[in-house]
């Protein structure tokens, strides 16, 4: 069945050289709104309380957007691993890798800094320095991004192929999504079995599926870099009506998925569970409808000028948007309490928010490189 649906959505290379994809620009604005709505669910997602219905709307807000990360990368693909764009080694890391590691090191400072003289979050030394080194907890992203930049000119010699690319996306998605989500679901069945066959088979089958995966070692086609090969396969290839449709309901299956399940699974058990996590089934099909939808329903709404404007402060709100959470939910909405209604509502506050402090950023010539 997934060879089938590969190959038939594959279809012919239609790479083309423009230099801006006018429905890469929506997804970017939209990616970046999901962001905030995922940093802002999970402010009452981990939370302490017995408000259970609270604690719903923000599970449902947390599993309805997981696709924002994976649509980044997406992104990045298409752009980093078309053959037909010229290629350099040399300009990938005097440009596009040097940027970020900038971007990287300023932005760790910049938290630490916000961390201990605005939160009064100081631990000692050996927490500062961690957090130097290691960046507040969204920074992942950009050491992400890096490994997979630094990993570009070997997987460009992969998607010269088109065989070759949808190859090794098939065994991707086989070993790092389909394998560990079954893995997961077999996990949230023995949180909520009480000692049953049912669970002890699930447990020995999960149990299995681990050991067969982590002897593996399958790393290199893991992850991340499957959605940036992805990237550029969707991209560059043509994707019939009826095969839309099929990733269209499997989108909407995934999503529904991942909050019922993590919901049914949390409450029963009694622990906060999710599987918000990007190497599932449930999370890569939402990502690759949304990409498909973009690309043949969104060139339009990525030509609005506004939307054009956002989408180049994307990058810098990604980065600064958690420190405005820290300081809409200390000020604007204090004592608030986030909740199906109220998490839409601060999203959007933080947003704008940020967008405007990136606009003023990028106003200033010497600071522009760290938003953009």
């Amino acid at each position: 069945m997934l060879v089938a649906v590969m190959s038939k959505s594959g279809g012919k290379d239609t790479t083309t050289n423009k230099k801006w994809v006018s429905y890469f620009d929506a997804l970017r604005v939209f990616a970046a709104l999901a962001v905030v709505v995922i940093h802002v669910a999970a402010r009452r997602w981990t939370a302490n309380g017995s408000d259970v219905a609270s604690w719903r709307g923000a599970n449902f807000w947390d599993g309805l957007v997981r696709w924002a990360v994976p649509i980044f990368v997406m992104i990045s693909g298409a752009l980093m691993l078309n053959p037909q764009k010229k290629f350099s080694i040399k300009k990938l890391y005097s440009k596009n890798i040097l940027r970020l590691v900038i971007a990287l090191i300023v932005w760790s400072l910049l938290y630490f800094l916000f961390d201990v003289l605005v939160l009064k979050n100081y631990r000692g030394v050996a927490w500062a320095i961690k957090r130097l080194v290691e960046g507040n907890y969204h920074l992942w992203f950009i050491y992400m991004i890096v490994g997979l930049y630094v990993a570009t000119p070997v997987l460009r010699l992969i998607t010269k192929n088109r065989l070759m690319t949808e190859y090794f996306l098939i065994v991707g998605i086989v070993i790092s999504f389909i394998l560990p989500g079954i893995e997961m679901l077999c996990n949230g069945r023995v949180m909520v079995t009480d000692g049953s066959l049912i669970a002890r088979a699930a447990s020995i089958l999960g149990q299995s599926i681990h050991v067969i995966t982590d002897s593996m070692k399958f790393e290199f086609a893991a992850g991340y870099v499957v959605y940036y090969v992805l990237g550029y396969w969707l991209a560059s290839g043509e994707t019939s009506k009826r095969m839309r449709v099929v990733y269209y309901i499997l989108g909407v299956l995934g999503i529904a998925l991942t909050i019922i399940y993590s919901e049914k699974v949390s409450l029963l058990s009694g622990t906060k569970w999710n599987i918000f996590g990007p190497r599932t089934p449930w999370v890569i099909m939402p990502a690759i409808a949304l990409f498909i939808f973009a690309k043949y329903h969104m060139e339009k709404v990525g030509q609005w000028k506004i939307m054009r404007v956002i989408a180049s402060l994307s990058f810098g709100v990604y980065l600064v948007h958690v420190m405005v959470i820290d300081v809409v939910m200390k000020t604007i909405f204090k004592g608030v309490q986030l909740d199906v209604v109220t998490i839409p509502l601060v999203t959007m506050v933080v947003f704008v928010l940020s967008a405007i402090v990136v606009w003023l950023i990028d106003k200033v010539p010497i600071l522009r490189r760290l938003v953009k």
